[in-house]
């Protein structure tokens, strides 16, 4: 009897735990910053503290990053970042909440993007 408790209560702390997450373990966040589009159709996000964080677009209709332009003002849902360098998370969400140009952006950090390969294009979907 003192087992079927003891396991009783470990299926009620597992249940709880997976509560509390909605059993994906993949927290929804915002985040806003600069509109970063990349040749070749990549896109990022350069947060207030400066950090460069490549996004995928992984909504339901797909099309997030349609009519982005680098340096625009942007707020956008996404999941846990993952540690690479430059890091990337997936992007739910994503709205424009101003329009910008490139000239928004550091200059100190677009020299490391290039640095690093990664080319600025005006627009999303530009060759």
């Amino acid at each position: 009897m003192k087992k079927a408790g003891t396991l009783l209560m470990t299926l009620c702390l597992c249940l709880t735990l997976c509560g509390c997450t909605g059993g994906t373990g993949a927290a929804e966040e915002k985040l806003a910053g600069r509109a970063l589009v990349f040749e070749g159709g990549s896109c990022a996000i350069l947060t207030e503290q400066n950090e460069v964080i490549v996004m995928a677009d992984i909504s339901a209709e797909g099309g997030l990053f349609d009519g982005m332009c680098t340096g625009d003002q942007i707020s956008v849902t996404h999941g846990p970042i993952r540690e690479t360098y430059p890091a990337q998370t997936d992007i739910y969400t994503l709205q424009i909440l101003g329009r910008g140009s490139s000239e928004a952006i550091p200059s100190g950090s677009l020299e490391q993007l290039e640095s690093m390969g990664w080319i600025l294009s005006e627009t999303f979907g530009e060759p």
